[in-house]
């Protein structure tokens, strides 16, 4: 429990961040970016403000986040950082543990809570 501790108090210390909500931070700069996916369990949920599905994900992604409140959910505004965009579509969600990329989920439909959470669990407990 210390090591989750020390990773997400390391994680805000390094951020430039916007509080969003509990547990979900909106990424600031792209310095930080590295840095935040090598501190942990981290879950990144890249969006478009002007997509219809990205908005439908927005409600998604609180309702997550308290269920694993060890994990760090960083949303990236493609719009924003389009540096940071390796994928095709949004919304998309890429996990990372320690900096390793775990698992990425692309819909252009939406992301469910039930598959995002299922997934979350085979890769972070």
């Amino acid at each position: 429990m210390k090591k989750h501790f020390k990773a997400g108090l390391m994680a805000l210390q390094l951020l430039s961040f916007l509080p969003a909500q509990a547990g979900i931070v909106e990424l600031r700069s792209v310095t930080d970016f590295s840095n935040i996916i090598r501190s942990g369990a981290v879950v990144v949920y890249f969006y478009k403000p002007n997509c219809k599905f990205c908005t439908a994900t927005n409600s998604v992604i609180p309702n997550v986040a308290r269920q694993f409140p060890k994990v760090t959910f960083l949303k990236v505004n493609v719009a924003q950082f389009p540096g940071l965009k390796s994928f095709s579509t949004v919304p998309h969600l890429r996990c990372y543990k320690n900096g390793s990329a775990a698992f990425s989920i692309s819909d252009s439909k939406g992301i469910t809570v039930a598959h995002l959470t299922a997934s979350l669990k085979r890769i972070f407990g």
